[in-house]
């Protein structure tokens, strides 16, 4: 028998001890400032001092006692435990100069977004410095430059965004071969050249590729097939629940497993990428649901490869602006996610293949400026798209360009043409032995008819003999008169 007495003390007994545990957890914080590190801080001032000018936004940095402790400081965080900075959030603010002294002392940063400033120059090398960096964003400045070889050991690079600089160079292939750990690689509007390097394709976790409006040449390499992060339902070792880029068409597809993806809402909170042939800035709730590949604006050559459409999960692909040829591939309708294809301005030929009549949520198409051909195919999908994107193909026809299709109905005319021919060659062949061997035939069989036969053409040739005699000597009566007169 349990005295009740001792039930009601092990519930109190149980309740305090959790509620020790939930201060421990939740309270300690609000007791205990966090202390940033003094040589992290002293790096914080020495950047702010490197201005030439005030800026009100860093107004709370500073050596004053009041602003000592820089974890306060706006677009500073510092991790609970230690008191490091972890990330550095300096977004637009008219921002110009990075001393390398500084960044070498911000080795435990996780996060810096230095984008849509000012700064120039090359990156500092000692960026390689920061081991424990997971983001990086210096889209918007005027950077120059190749990438810093020590940019190699930042491994845990998840998003790398260095989009609209002047960085050149070679596409350093190491990236693909160091940097393991990338979901997002924006590259776009620089002065990068060369190929693309096969090691990129080794990024097997990349969500997003972006190498757009550069100066890249040569094939679009197969291998790019390897990223597995694009395959629909693969969730490259995470399981995860399913979804979709509903920034783009609004639906959760079934069988979608975002996997690695889903890591980009904590490491960044925007993103500018081109889709549906405009800039859209996409947010850190919806980023983990885009699976894109941006290739336009260099001068690539050769086919298209087959191998993309392998990459089911691929919610935009744009291939636009470069010297691509061959024709389009005829499995594209593989690529069941596809919600956004831009194929524009390139020497593509041949026809539109069928297949693209059975894309499900394609909802931007732009084939335009190519050397297409044919009747553009009839479908729900392809139906709701305007003239514009297949301008530019002299000879492809049919609706939304032509309502009607000269060129094959020439082509029918021609079909029907040598159809009859076919036939009448076929009739002549027929009649010819039927003639023949109805008539021989009749003559090598029947005795009777065959003397009868060789009988009157006896007579004929006697008839048409004398005939001509008789005419012969009409004239050489008419030709002696003529000459006695």
């Amino acid at each position: 028998m349990i005295d009740k007495g001792g039930i009601s003390l092990k519930y109190v007994n149980a309740i305090v001890v959790f509620l020790v545990l939930l201060h421990m957890y939740f309270g300690a914080g609000d007791y205990t400032d966090i202390r940033c590190s003094e040589r992290e801080r002293r790096a914080l001032v020495d950047f702010k001092n490197s201005l030439d000018f005030e800026s009100k936004w860093l107004s709370s940095w500073g050596d004053e006692d009041e602003k000592k402790e820089c974890c306060k400081w706006q677009g500073v965080k510092c991790s609970n435990s230690a008191g490091r900075v972890v990330k550095l959030d300096l977004k637009a603010h008219s921002l110009h100069v990075l001393p390398d002294y500084c960044v070498s002392k911000w080795t435990s940063l996780q996060i810096l977004n230095l984008a849509d400033n000012n700064f120039s120059g090359e990156i500092p090398s000692s960026v390689g410095s920061l081991r424990q960096i997971q983001t990086l964003k210096l889209r918007g400045n005027s950077f120059f430059g190749e990438l810093p070889l020590s940019l190699r050991y930042c491994e845990k690079l998840i998003f790398m965004d260095l989009g609209n600089n002047r960085f050149l160079g070679k596409v350093p292939a190491w990236i693909g071969e160091s940097l393991l750990a990338l979901r997002v690689l924006i590259m776009r509007s620089n002065k990068f050249n060369g190929s693309i390097p096969s090691s990129l394709c080794g990024l097997t976790r990349l969500c997003i590729l972006d190498l757009s409006q550069n100066s890249i040449f040569g094939n679009i390499p197969h291998c790019l097939s390897k990223l597995t992060s694009m395959y629909l339902g693969s969730s490259n070792g995470t399981k995860d629940v399913d979804g979709f880029s509903y920034i783009l068409i609004n639906r959760v597809p079934n069988n979608w497993v975002y996997g690695s993806c889903t890591y980009l809402n904590t490491h960044a909170n925007s993103a500018a990428v081109v889709i549906k042939g405009g800039v859209l800035v996409i947010h850190s709730s919806t980023l983990p649901f885009l699976r894109l590949i941006d290739l336009s604006g260099n001068k690539l050559t050769g086919k298209i490869p087959g191998e993309l459409s392998s990459l089911s999960g691929l919610t935009s692909l744009n291939l636009s602006r470069n010297d691509l040829s061959g024709e389009i591939p005829q499995n594209m309708d593989e690529i069941e996610e596809l919600n956004s294809l831009d194929l524009s301005q390139n020497r593509l030929s041949g026809r539109i293949p069928m297949s693209m009549c059975n894309f499900s949520f394609l909802d931007y198409l732009d084939l335009s400026y190519n050397n297409l051909h044919g009747r553009i195919p009839f479908s729900r999908s392809l139906s709701t798209f305007s003239a514009s994107a297949f301008i530019g193909n002299q000879a492809l026809c049919g609706p939304p360009l032509t309502e009607n299709c000269p060129i094959e109905a020439t082509s029918n005319r021609t079909r029907h043409g040598d159809e009859f021919k076919r036939w009448f060659k076929v009739g002549m062949g027929m009649g010819f032995f039927i003639g023949f061997w109805g008539i021989f035939g009749s003559l090598c069989l029947n005795r009777t008819w065959r003397h009868a036969y060789f009988l009157f053409l006896y007579k004929v040739k006697d008839w048409v003999l004398l005939r001509l005699a008789l005419y012969i000597a009409r004239l050489q009566t008419r030709f002696k008169r003529n000459n006695n007169h």
